[in-house]
């Protein structure tokens, strides 16, 4: 995967598996942070044989609360949107 933003990936599987890929030779890990989209990013994200090698943490926080206690977001922020 290079550092072109534009992808020629034809179906989120192929996405995925260059994101793991791209990690995986970089030593970076990924960790998510998702509300609306109902974990559907780290349900992309952990389908491949090879996550525990890139994939860390996953957070679907829905309510303000949680969002402040364990995102850390500021409620003036969360008043924004």
């Amino acid at each position: 995967m290079s550092n072109n933003p534009y992808n020629q990936a034809k179906t989120t599987g192929e996405l995925t598996k260059q994101v793991a890929s791209a990690l995986i030779d970089r030593r970076l890990r990924l960790t998510t942070a998702e509300s609306c989209t109902g974990g559907s990013l780290a349900g992309s994200a952990v389908r491949g044989a090879d996550t525990a090698a890139f994939y860390d943490i996953g957070l679907i926080t829905f309510s303000d609360r949680a969002k402040q206690q364990l995102l850390d977001v500021n409620a003036s922020t969360l008043g924004e949107i």
